[in-house]
């Protein structure tokens, strides 16, 4: 799951959760009114809390519209 994190740059923890956003935190397209955005999920260090990286559920809601026309 956490295969390519090793190991937490604030404890050295090698144990690692994975979380989500949660009410209105979805990330939404820049210039985009009525796109309903992603959701966001966090890996997150289970011994101290430290997170490692976020990153959007459905990345390709993020593509501009001019590339999604080739």
């Amino acid at each position: 799951m956490f295969d390519h994190i090793k190991l937490c740059p604030k404890c050295n923890s090698t144990e690692f959760g994975e979380g989500v956003l949660m009410g209105h935190a979805a990330l939404m397209p820049k210039g985009t009114v009525f796109s309903m955005g992603s959701t966001i999920t966090a890996t997150v260090c289970t011994r101290c809390g430290h997170i490692l990286e976020m990153k959007v559920k459905e990345p390709q809601k993020f593509i501009p519209k001019h590339k999604k026309q080739l």
